[in-house]
Parts: structure tokens; sequence; C-alpha cells
């Protein structure tokens, strides 16, 4: 659903997934909304109207967040099929698969400077990934149980 911040009202509800949706990300130019959910998929709308861009499909398992680029280019997904994904938001295409968790991906967020993801685990890890080239760039350790959730600044 889509709220007005100032007064609450109700604007729309953004109909399509199957499942419950777990993440949402509005782009800087507030021109899109993407939407990550338990059928194993994420979509991209228009904000203005609602109305469905296209699906973004790959993932094996549940797709528990997402996040967008700074440019506005991008989209990351994090997955219960312990992968990230980064993908055109123009068009869905698939750009990268960040591998290297041993279990689900719980949180993705992309760096203000655009040039790194950073993802959460439950196998206990945070892993900061470049969006050069996808390549692995740290494993963060030391919690005692999994990580839900990240965010940089």
């Amino acid at each position: 659903r889509v709220w007005r911040f100032d007064d609450g009202t109700h604007l729309r509800t953004l109909e399509g997934h199957n499942a419950s949706v777990l993440s949402v990300c509005v782009t800087s130019d507030s021109k899109h909304v993407v939407t990550a959910s338990k059928d194993k998929k994420a979509r991209v709308w228009r904000f203005d109207d609602g109305e469905p861009v296209h699906w973004i499909e790959g993932h094996d398992h549940y797709v528990t967040s997402v996040c967008v680029t700074p440019d506005d280019k991008h989209v990351l997904t994090g997955s219960n099929d312990k992968t990230a994904r980064m993908w055109r938001l123009g068009d869905g295409v698939h750009v990268y698969t960040f591998e290297g968790h041993s279990e689900c991906v719980t949180s993705v967020c992309v760096t203000c400077d655009g040039k790194h993801v950073v993802t959460a685990s439950q196998d206990k890890t945070a892993r900061f990934w470049s969006l050069d080239d996808g390549a692995h760039v740290r494993t963060l350790e030391g919690h005692s149980d999994e990580v839900r959730s990240v965010c940089v600044t």
C-alpha cells in the first residue's frame, strides 16, 4: 500500500504478488517502487499511478530484501536461496549473482557512493561486495546469532 506521509491518506494498493511482500524500496527520484516477496520475485512499479513495470525473476526462494542504487539504475535483492543479485532497474536483466553466504541472505544495502553492496545473513556474517565487478571485498564476522539487517552511511 502507498500512503501519504503528512496525513496518512491511503493512495493506492500495489497488487500483483501472490505471496507476502517482505521488503520495499523507492527510487531516489521517486519514479519507481520495487517490492520483494515470498513468491520468489521482485517487482518494479511506477510510483505515480502504481502500475506494474516488470517482474525481476531468478531467485530460487523467497526474496527477502530489496535496495536500489543511488543512481536508480540497478536493483539489489537478497534471498533465502543464500544469494544476493543485481539487476538493471529499467528492464530487470540480471547483472551479477553474489555467492558466498552459507545461509539465507536477510538484508541488502547499497553504500551511498553506489560502489558496494552489504549483505546480511543468517550465517552470522555481513559481507561487502563490489558493484563494479561483483567481487567479494570482505566478510565481517563476530555476531553470535544471525544478522537480520544492515544499513550503511
